[in-house]
């Protein structure tokens, strides 16, 4: 099925093969979806075997705000979709899963260069634009999240709620290659992304900039609270962090391990300085990487609190901390280890807060060795008033710490 927009309709369309169109391009108020009696979306596709093909210039204030829907506005269950439409602008139903699109099921769903501008509405609760379920396998590449100008003024003349860009739930997978999101916020975690699936989620390279969090101990850009493999790559993530009156945010928060953070910059320019949080904290054991990643203005880099029990996998290599500003021990790394062979080498110190230690390690395991080693850590502009230490490390055993190549 296949909609080529050329003319204005706001019926719906339930039978994955709609001949009319919607495009809305020139009206310059908002379109009222037409939802049928006893249905919770205006586009859907359910079936196995179905397929829903969305194309076309762009989809221009469609909105439904007079009741709750279930489903959001575009509806895929248990079937695939491609979807190659330019620019969704200001287009919403009110829904706490996908206020845009909604996929449940299995299937493989495709999103390529679409843009999602001012995508949200003043009334929802925990929407998100997206909201994938189910166990589908779903491919995104240079899609857009914006709530900005960029040449348009918000058309919903009022603040548009917290409303997420993405969500992942159950055991679906995502491969998003190119991504941009500006300017989302949510009620329970994530602005950009909330991570609940037990699947995959691999997103590599774009920009992450200006999203934010309302809980009272924020998760500003990505909250990952599943067991699933999330792994993200060359990202810029600006900006990311507090609300006024917020305490205790982080850019990054992770949860349940089995992680990837690889050649990310998470700063706070000037512009943002206001916001500077938290970089990255991640809590419990497992795979853990986090490497060659740069740390630029916040308050603090890692916080990774490491459990007894099951299996420690980790790695903090390679890392860049440079301007953090927050003067409290370990304002680069703090680690809470419980495996020896948690390597921990390369990671780079620069203009850092002074007369605290920028790295404060606790082992809390049984050593085999004699010694606990740290190795390859250079510092810059430290800056002590008395007999101050770089680093604060202490085991349970109280056995002494090697350093190597340190300076």
């Amino acid at each position: 099925m296949k909609v080529t927009p050329t003319k204005l309709i706001r019926d719906a369309f339930h039978d994955c093969n709609p001949t009319g169109n919607y495009r809305n391009e020139n009206a310059g108020w908002p379109y009222q979806a037409r939802f049928p009696e006893g249905k919770d979306a205006w586009i859907a596709c359910e079936g196995n075997g179905s397929k829903l093909t969305l194309s076309g210039n762009r989809m221009n204030q469609i909105h439904n705000r007079n009741r709750q829907s279930i489903n959001g506005l575009i509806y895929v269950n248990n079937a695939d979709f491609d979807c190659s439409i330019t620019e969704f602008y200001a287009c919403a139903a009110n829904c706490s899963k996908g206020l845009c699109i909604t996929f449940e099921g299995s299937g493989t769903h495709s999103i390529t260069g679409s843009r999602f501008n001012y995508c949200g509405m003043k009334w929802t609760s925990d929407g998100s634009v997206i909201y994938i379920g189910g166990n589908s396998q779903n491919n995104f590449n240079d899609v857009k999240f914006d709530t900005t100008g960029n040449g348009n003024s918000n058309p919903q003349k009022w603040e548009i709620a917290p409303t997420r860009a993405l969500r992942i739930c159950n055991q679906s997978n995502l491969l998003y290659n190119q991504m941009h999101c500006y300017n989302h916020t949510s009620d329970t975690g994530g602005g950009f992304l909330k991570m609940e699936t037990t699947g995959y989620v691999n997103i590599t390279g774009g920009n992450i900039h200006f999203c934010c969090d309302r809980l009272s101990d924020p998760k500003a850009a990505v909250y990952k609270v599943s067991t699933g493999f999330l792994k993200l790559e060359s990202l810029n993530i600006n900006g990311c962090g507090f609300q006024e009156g917020q305490t205790g945010a982080t850019t990054l928060w992770m949860e349940n391990s089995n992680i990837e953070i690889i050649n990310c910059e998470i700063r706070f320019d000037s512009r943002f300085a206001a916001k500077a949080c938290v970089g990255l904290k991640v809590i419990r054991k497992g795979y853990i990487r986090i490497n060659s990643n740069k740390f630029i203005a916040c308050q603090r880099g890692v916080i990774y609190l490491g459990q007894e029990g099951g299996e420690e996998d980790a790695e903090i290599k390679d890392n860049h901390f440079n301007q953090l500003t927050q003067a409290v021990e370990g304002c680069a790394i703090e680690a809470y280890l419980w495996n020896e062979s948690t390597v921990f080498t390369g990671n780079r110190f620069n203009e850092l807060p002074p007369n605290v230690p920028a790295v404060k390690i606790v082992f809390q395991g049984t050593l085999s060795k004699d010694n606990y080693t740290v190795s390859n850590q250079e510092f810059t502009g430290f800056r002590t008033s008395g007999n101050g230490n770089a680093f604060l490390i202490s085991t349970v055993e109280n056995k002494p710490v090697v350093f190597n190549n340190c300076f």
